[in-house]
Formats: structure tokens, C-alpha cells, sequence
């Protein structure tokens, strides 16, 4: 049992470190309005869903002492799945505005936004723009 419960650890050690990585790519994806840096979230979001849908099925707690552990994964699976919703619509958002990412920074006129760094105003007074 003890096995189990060390091979437990590492993996949910694994699983945090992964978490923490992604995160902080999809924060940085949605400040720096950068549409490649949310894939990664959302891939490690879906396979999250899918690793907890499978050990639910093959656990499957069906005594009254785990029907309240079954009950609370549930929420938060629902509870991924509006994140994941809400962040697919984001990523879908920003490839509408971006539009076909083979256009080079070349190609873009002077005024549009360039993905990736932080809208600077230019120089001057407010009414100069």
C-alpha cells in the first residue's frame, strides 16, 4: 500500500508542477494577448478531464462513504469545463482578431498591434493622436 501511496505523490507532484507551468503561460497569453501561449492550458486541461473521467470509471465509488468524494469531483469537473469553455472562447476571440498567423510582421502596417508586447502609447499630448 505505501508503494501506491508514494507513486500517488510523484504523480500529483508532476500534475501541480505541470498546473503551475501552464498557467503561467495562459496569464502571460492573456496579458500579452498572445493566442499560442493558452494551448498549452488547454491541453493539459483536457487530458486533466480525461485522467479524471477515467479513474472515475474505474474506481467507480458506489458505498455511501464515497458518494460525497464522487459528488465533489463532479463539481470539479464541471467546474474545469466552464474554465476550459471560457478560455476556448478566448483563444477563439483572439484568432478571429488576429486573423491567419502566416501574415509576417512585415506585411502589417505601422499602426496595428504587434502580439507578444505590451501596447506602448506613442509620444505626445492625447489630442497629437
Amino acid at each position: 500500500m505505501s508503494l501506491v501511496m508514494v507513486n500517488a505523490l510523484h504523480v500529483s507532484i508532476a500534475m501541480i508542477t505541470l498546473h503551475l507551468m501552464t498557467s503561467i503561460a495562459l496569464i502571460y497569453g492573456s496579458i500579452m494577448v498572445v493566442r499560442q501561449s493558452l494551448l498549452p492550458w488547454i491541453g493539459f486541461t483536457i487530458s486533466e478531464l480525461i485522467i479524471v473521467l477515467a479513474s472515475i470509471t474505474v474506481c467507480n465509488p458506489m458505498d455511501q462513504k464515497k458518494v460525497a468524494i464522487l459528488l465533489a469531483t463532479g463539481m470539479f469537473i464541471l467546474f474545469r469545463l466552464c474554465q476550459l469553455v471560457t478560455v476556448l472562447s478566448y483563444y477563439c476571440q483572439l484568432n478571429a482578431e488576429q486573423g491567419s498567423s502566416c501574415i509576417s510582421l512585415e506585411d502589417q502596417d505601422a499602426t496595428s498591434t504587434k502580439a507578444g508586447y505590451p501596447q506602448i502609447p506613442p509620444p505626445g499630448k492625447p489630442s497629437d493622436v
